[in-house]
């Protein structure tokens, strides 16, 4: 029960922060909290792609439907597929993340371009943080968009550095 009013608690707390900061759309958010002794904190910075030098190309799919392979062409960066837009390209204006720091009980991580190259659109009004009971795994997730859908990843950070983007999303608007 303690713990997870001790989460909950955070939790506001951050998203009382966020909903200060989105009338001026920061090019940086960071979090932080201590849960059992351990800190952590989180930072993502952001940027417009055109000051990236990351490279868009078209790659194939494959995927397996009721046993027949479904091949078909998707727009990618750094040879994963984009995340945050239906498959356009991604023009100068557009929002990427440049980077994402993690940092445990002192000990600066810096993430792998590979968990957020391929990600645009980032939404930074809609993120959100949680930790385990002992400190030592922080999830994060945010919802992505362009206005013809709107997609969302995950994130597990975890004190001994096994960083994953745990999944990817895609949620159709409804008329």
């Amino acid at each position: 029960m303690i713990t997870d009013m001790k989460i909950l608690r955070f939790t506001l707390l951050f998203l009382l922060s966020v909903i200060f900061s989105m009338a001026e759309q920061p090019q940086q958010q960071n979090f932080s909290a201590t849960i059992n002794g351990h800190s952590v904190e989180f930072m993502i910075r952001y940027g417009k792609f055109k000051d990236s030098k990351r490279i868009v190309e078209s790659i194939t799919e494959k995927h397996e439907n009721d046993g027949e392979i479904i091949s078909y062409e998707v727009l990618s960066i750094n040879g994963h597929a984009i995340i945050g837009t239906d498959n356009s390209k991604p023009d100068g204006d557009t929002e990427i993340i440049e980077s994402i720091t993690v940092i445990w009980d002192g000990e600066k991580q810096e993430i792998s371009e590979k968990l957020f190259a391929h990600i645009v659109e980032p939404h930074q009004h809609d993120i959100t943080f949680s930790m385990d009971s002992i400190g030592e795994v922080l999830v994060v997730h945010m919802g992505l968009g362009d206005g013809g859908g709107s997609d969302a990843v995950s994130w597990r950070f975890g004190k001994d550095k096994q960083n994953v983007l745990l999944k990817e999303l895609f949620f159709p608007l409804e008329n």
